[in-house]
């Protein structure tokens, strides 16, 4: 987690800080009540611990950094409040993303104030898959790709011939691979979450392997039981 801190600071040495005396103002926009609370709070707590250190090595570009931290509650509606009121702020960068569906909320909020938006934990690909905002950054993997290497490493090395991957809760595209490798997505809203139970989805049936990728915790358990 520092590691990933490290890199959100080095984009905003990027951006070039303007020559003023004024602080850089930090937001982090994570759940830090509720079921992920506890989740939000220690990624907010690791950006503080990195922002004090670079300030006590003389902050970024001679400027002091400052952290405004804000509690999206893990509700899309409320992380766009949030992020309205970073804007309002002046916040110069926003560190955000635990849940996807708050951060694909918030991107077009932060783009329409060019606001340089750091995502760091939200997995879904539709965080950098569109032109939503031309300032987005992740500094994590995406469902897509984490898929793709499983699905890689369960065809390689323990050699499956035909994979079957459900994605809970989230959206992915079709997985190429040695022999055929199927994906199937789960709604938060599915009434089933049985391999193969979806219209028009690849039948578990016909699967060597079945690997099951949930893209939230704990909201994925539910089903991650009745698969498993």
């Amino acid at each position: 987690m520092m590691r990933t801190i490290q890199l959100a600071v080095v984009a905003l040495l990027a951006l070039g800080a303007p020559a003023m005396a004024q602080d850089i103002k930090v937001g982090a926009i994570f759940p830090l009540s509720g079921g992920a609370g506890p989740d939000g709070q220690t990624v907010t707590n690791a950006v503080k611990l990195m922002v004090d250190e670079i300030n006590a090595k003389g902050g970024l570009l001679g400027r002091k950094l400052v952290v405004v931290s804000k509690d999206d509650e893990s509700t899309p509606a409320v992380g766009v409040s949030r992020a309205n009121e970073m804007i309002a702020e002046k916040a110069d960068v926003v560190i955000e993303g635990w849940n996807s569906p708050v951060t694909l909320a918030m991107q077009p909020i932060l783009a329409r104030d060019g606001v340089l938006d750091i995502t760091a934990v939200s997995k879904s690909d539709l965080i950098l898959a569109g032109e939503t905002n031309p300032y987005a950054i992740r500094i994590n993997s995406s469902n897509g790709f984490d898929a793709a290497v499983i699905a890689k490493y369960v065809a390689d090395t323990l050699k499956a011939k035909t994979i079957g991957m459900d994605l809970i809760f989230s959206r992915t595209t079709r997985i190429a691979g040695p022999g055929e490798t199927m994906t199937e997505t789960f709604s938060r809203n599915s009434s089933s979450t049985r391999p193969g139970s979806r219209s028009g989805t690849p039948s578990a049936d016909r699967a060597t392997t079945m690997i099951l990728l949930p893209s939230t915790y704990p909201t994925s358990l539910r089903p991650a039981r009745k698969l498993s």
